[in-house]
């Protein structure tokens, strides 16, 4: 996605760029409604970009390396998981100062674990 936009942008494709963006323009609302809710309405445009830009660079690393990433089970899998290993975080005295490592391990062992082993 980030590679067909970055095409369109360079080659100046305007007709092909406007109907991309009114064809995706649902994503753009409901990512701007998103960006206002978690950042409490301020540097929203900043977080709405970061977000937009994220998101098409995700796929289009799923696409070019085949990970599986954006599925229904991977998803089941990571947030059932992450919640499992915040909650323990969060009860254990001395894990409670690393929780962001816990959940970025948790993450990448995860993808390790679901594309090698279960897809």
């Amino acid at each position: 996605m980030f590679l067909d936009f970055l095409v369109l942008v360079l080659s100046l494709d305007l007709g092909k760029l406007v109907g991309w963006l009114l064809f995706n323009l649902h994503w753009f609302f409901m990512f701007y409604a998103l960006m206002h809710f978690f950042q409490d309405g301020q540097k929203v445009i900043k977080g709405f970009l970061l977000f937009i830009l994220l998101i098409f660079v995700f796929v289009d690393f799923e696409i070019l390396t085949g990970l599986t990433v954006f599925s229904a089970g991977f998803l089941f899998l990571h947030y059932t998981t992450k919640l499992m290993v915040i909650l323990i975080g969060e009860n254990t005295p001395s894990l409670q100062n690393k929780l962001i490592l816990l959940s970025s391990i948790q993450g990448y062992l995860l993808i390790a674990v679901y594309n090698l082993v279960l897809v």
